[in-house]
């Protein structure tokens, strides 16, 4: 019993089920709080989905359009001529000795080689121009092959401008890109004295190629060139890289079937008879590739392959080093039986809010049905490990002959072009509407505080253009059309068609009363600079691969991708490794190691570091020490102890004067006086930079 002014007291063994309770529905709060947390994550709001309802012939009218440069896309000669691809089937070879040129630029530099590949023209400059005569037998649409190999030079591909008889039949024409191939010195990669893995340096592969003239921010397939029966001029202008030639030929196109033709072209698919196998082919262990732009990237999540295990290890490949049309990456791979094999991706496509990457994807240097030119890869925000399949979600199937095979994969942007174009021209009637505003009322400021027009006056805008609202009203007619083939591309809304929508909404409110057009005049720059931020991106096709698989059709890989909940055990293993791990990075005491200290930010050391073990450490055997410096007065301090290093990186001209005054060392050397400065010195290194 208890009384005024006292204290209940439960006894000791009464009080142990209270507290065992109390932490039983603790832990079940956390464990709700957690799972109500995952669940909220991985849900997110649900996307909305659009189906394609408009076609590239109602975006850009099937009307000859030039662009502002007046140049006609290939786009666009394509929708006047939608017949072309069907007669290119049928089109006869018509082959070109390179030796048999009629005339030529003096700056081209031809000459004649005779080497173990037979005879060719080798074209030793970037400039000038070559120009050959041939007879075509028969009208109609060809693709141009050239059999080049580029020659010593920079570290870029080679460019050619094609015109046929003294003109560039579309604006494509005047970049036809030749491409050098590359390929990882070493593979695996080396690790270094912390067992961090090393990127080989890239290396050439000097061979000749035949390829199709092509522009895959254009077109999946090669261009296409109209002649007329009777006698031509070919003629290729240097514009970038010199190249060897062996043969030039216009060739027909080949037929390529649709998913359903290719199927039934092939042996009857003998579902369950083919017995479970698959292959995993990392990102990183490529053949070859189209540039030396597209390089591999360390990732570190649960699942990924290899895991890094808290180790900077080169595990994915591309994302924005993979990015420009035309890029291609090529693999090796084989199958044990003659069969139906299907393609699994894992990839990681995040970099463009609801955009889709493409890829036109290749079996031995051909595309095997339709669906694999520019086939899209749906936005994720994390890795997604999916068959290559239709949109219903039926994994493509493939038939393959036993033994080795290659896959290339090339970034495609062509579904774009319309939207591109599109878009250019739409921007090109408002900045022409804007000036013709600004010419009524005479404002000509691009901001609306300091506008040179009275902001009270009421304008009667169909005393001065009676058309203007009809003209907002197109405008804003074109750009909904856009949107709308935009969201049925993706599948869904995007960063694009979000910045479309919200100009829409600007113009509307300019339709509500169009005398208020002259005081909104400022919203057509708004427009011009949201749409047009957007349109610069729209080219590039960034994405991240950690494998590809193999398989047959029934088999099932187990393979995972990160979780939630996996992540938790694998961030804390990492953070358990780093307190065993040595990351102390000054440790080379080879004789004649160089030491260098870099006031510079983190990622420029961590380049610098790449680069020298890269290039300059296998090519000369000198070791290099590379610290970040976080301040100057660190050499003044490392002076005085008795420890500077041999070289210092990023000091301004009044740290070095400082340094001077307090005996560092020998001080400033200006690159200009130093010999071969150019091969030395980064191109980027202006006048009086100082080492």
């Amino acid at each position: 019993m208890t009384g005024s002014g006292q204290r209940s007291f439960l006894p000791k063994r009464s009080r142990q089920p209270l507290l065992r309770a109390g932490k039983l529905g603790l832990r079940l709060l956390l464990i709700a709080a957690v799972a109500s947390g995952i669940i909220w994550w991985s849900s997110g709001k649900e996307a909305a989905t659009f189906s394609q309802t408009v076609s590239a012939s109602q975006l850009l009218g099937n009307s000859p359009q030039p662009d502002a440069e007046g140049k006609l896309p290939y786009a666009r000669l394509m929708l006047q001529h939608p017949e072309a691809e069907a007669e290119a089937a049928s089109s006869p070879t018509i082959s070109i000795d390179p030796l048999q040129y009629t005339e030529s630029a003096p700056e081209a530099k031809l000459a004649e080689t005779d080497g173990p590949d037979g005879p060719a023209l080798s074209w030793n400059s970037d400039s000038g121009w070559v120009e050959w005569s041939f007879e075509a037998p028969r009208a109609g649409w060809y693709e141009l092959h050239l059999d080049y190999k580029p020659l010593p030079g920079g570290r870029t591909s080679v460019i050619r401008g094609v015109q046929l008889d003294g003109a560039y039949p579309f604006a494509e024409s005047e970049t036809i890109e030749l491409q050098r191939l590359w390929k990882d010195a070493k593979y695996p990669y080396e690790r270094n004295e912390l067992g961090m893995q090393v990127r080989p340096r890239q290396t050439e592969i000097s061979e000749w190629s035949v390829k199709a003239a092509s522009d895959f921010s254009a077109s999946s397939r090669p261009l296409l060139y109209r002649l007329e029966q009777g006698g031509h001029t070919l003629r290729l202008v240097g514009e970038r890289e010199p190249v060897a030639l062996k043969k030039l030929s216009f060739e027909p196109q080949r037929v390529l079937p649709a998913y359903e033709e290719y199927v039934s072209s092939q042996p009857a698919d003998q579902a369950g008879n083919q017995p479970a196998w698959y292959e995993i082919t990392e990102a990183e262990a490529f053949d070859r590739k189209s540039s030396i732009s597209i390089q591999t990237d360390h990732w570190a999540e649960p699942n990924i392959s290899p895991d890094p295990k808290g180790h900077l290890t080169y595990n994915v490949l591309g994302g924005n080093r993979w990015r420009l049309p035309g890029e291609w990456v090529e693999w090796r791979t084989e199958v044990p039986e003659d069969g139906w094999y299907v393609l699994d991706l894992k990839n990681f496509q995040n970099y463009r809010a609801g955009f889709k990457a493409y890829r036109t994807i290749q079996i031995d240097g051909e595309v095997p049905f339709r669906e694999w030119l520019h086939y899209g890869l749906g936005y994720h925000k994390e890795f997604e490990i999916a068959p290559a399949a239709d949109g219903e979600g039926n994994p493509y199937r493939i038939y393959l002959k036993k033994g080795g095979h290659k896959i290339t994969m090339t970034a495609d942007s062509s579904p774009l072009q319309p939207v591109s174009l599109a878009l250019k021209e739409t921007l090109g009637q408002i900045s022409d509407f804007d000036r013709h505003i600004r010419l009524i009322t005479g404002n000509y400021s691009k901001n609306a505080s300091d506008a040179n027009i009275d902001s009270q006056r009421t304008w009667e805008m169909k005393k001065y253009d009676p058309d203007a609202g009809a003209k907002v009203q197109a405008i804003v007619a074109r750009l909904n059309v856009i949107r709308d083939y935009v969201n049925g591309l993706n599948g869904r809304d995007s960063d694009l068609s979000q910045a479309i929508k919200s100009s829409v909404s600007m113009l509307q409110a300019m339709l509500d009363d169009v005398d208020e057009i002259p005081s909104k005049v400022n919203d057509f720059s708004t427009i011009q600079a949201s749409i047009g931020t957007w349109m610069s991106t729209l080219t590039q096709q960034p994405l991240m691969l950690d494998y590809f698989v193999l398989r047959t059709p029934d088999s099932d890989p187990g393979l995972k991708t990160a979780s939630v909940l996996s992540r938790v055990p694998y961030a804390l293993g990492d953070f358990g490794r780093s307190f065993t791990m040595d990351y102390e990075l000054g440790g080379k005491t080879e004789q004649g190691a160089l030491t260098i200290w870099v006031q510079r930010g983190r990622d420029y050391v961590d380049l610098l570091r790449e680069m020298v073990d890269q290039d300059f450490t296998p090519k000369t055997g000198i070791a290099v020490n590379i610290n970040l410096m976080p301040n100057p007065n660190m050499l003044i301090l490392g002076n005085a102890a008795g420890e500077v290093p041999d070289v210092a990186l990023g000091l301004g001209g009044s740290d070095a004067g400082r340094l001077r005054d307090a005996e560092c060392g020998p001080g400033p050397v200006r690159i200009s006086r130093l010999r071969r400065r150019h091969e030395a010195v980064h191109p980027g290194s202006g006048p009086g930079a100082q080492l």
